[in-house]
């Protein structure tokens, strides 16, 4: 069903549409959490696509999932966003007064919409300048770290304890290597442990993790660190734009504490990172709405890495 926007129509025969699951158009490119192909691994109930066309070109992109009178874009994901192309910016003010329209004839009270730090979208600040104009408000933001890649060892970015703890891993002989889906039930018991011990939840089941492996080949990548024989540590990350990959997961053998082996995983995607033309490797957020895990942000320091800004826009319409 496609529901038109005549106030859209009108700029230069720019159309704005409503799609709902299975859509029929999608932005060439679109970040991996975005594109359909994604969004069918989970419940599509209440997804609609808002795309604005012309020519049958989409020229900007969003989705936005609606329940109990209220809309947000990436329940089953890190973020979601508006993404746009090149030459579009003149349309983004009437393409989110067409999405506000469209939610307030749905009775829908509320637009949450979580985006990406900026090393996923570059015209990002241009964005939300277009997004506060329009009314919404920053509820929270995320502290986002991340690696950008050089030709420069990671050792040599590392702070001299995270240094220090990776040279422990190196003089005790732990191998790097990259692992097929088969180690993912043992990688999986070794993060899931992991999580427990540090109190956070682990937010998908082995077998959802797995049905992700098997429908993006390529796109989520397994490595791990060995003590001869023995998984000592992990990560689970994701390809999330051909400029971004993302360490979605991390876990480590509690028995390692002083060698933190994590250190050696970190270090060995980034390598991987310098061999695929990766810009940044995305560590993940150090805060949860809001509120900075200090521990977890000096770890990452430690390793080297920047902040960006991670943030909610909200709206009450």
């Amino acid at each position: 069903m496609i529901d038109p926007c005549p106030q859209l129509d009108k700029l230069e025969h720019v159309g704005f549409q409503v799609e709902t699951f299975p859509f029929d158009h999608e932005l060439p490119g679109a970040l991996l959490y975005n594109q359909q192909a994604y969004l069918e691994q989970n419940n599509t109930q209440g997804l609609f696509r808002f795309v604005s066309l012309r020519g049958g070109e989409v020229l900007i992109q969003a989705n936005l999932y609606t329940r109990n009178g209220s809309a947000e874009n990436a329940p089953f994901s890190g973020f979601g966003g508006i993404e746009f192309v090149e030459g579009a910016e003149p349309f983004l003010g009437a393409f989110i007064a067409g999405i506000e329209n469209w939610c307030r004839a749905q009775g829908i009270k509320e637009i949450s919409l979580k985006l990406p730090p900026w090393i996923y979208f570059r015209k990002l600040s241009f964005l939300e300048n277009i997004l506060m104009h329009s009314g919404f408000s920053v509820r929270f933001k995320e502290v986002n770290q991340h690696l950008e890649l050089s030709h420069v060892p990671l050792a040599q970015r590392m702070k001299p304890d995270g240094n220090r703890r990776l040279r422990r891993c190196h003089e005790a002989g732990f191998r790097f290597v990259q692992l097929d889906i088969v180690d993912l039930p043992v990688a999986y018991g070794l993060i899931e442990k992991n999580h427990q011990r540090r109190g956070f939840p682990v937010t998908m089941t082995l077998e959802s993790l797995e049905k992700m492996f098997r429908s993006f080949p390529g796109y989520y990548l397994l490595f791990g660190v060995f003590d001869r024989t023995k998984l000592i540590a992990t990560a689970v990350s994701v390809r999330v734009c051909p400029g971004v990959l993302y360490n979605f997961y991390h876990g480590s053998h509690e028995n390692y504490q002083n060698f933190s082996p994590i250190l050696q995983v970190i270090e060995g995607v980034y390598q991987y990172c310098q061999t695929q033309r990766v810009k940044y490797l995305d560590i993940g957020i150090s805060s949860v709405k809001g509120k900075l895990n200090e521990g977890l942000y000096r770890f990452k320091k430690n390793c080297g890495c920047v902040d960006a800004d991670k943030k909610l826009f909200y709206k009450q319409l």
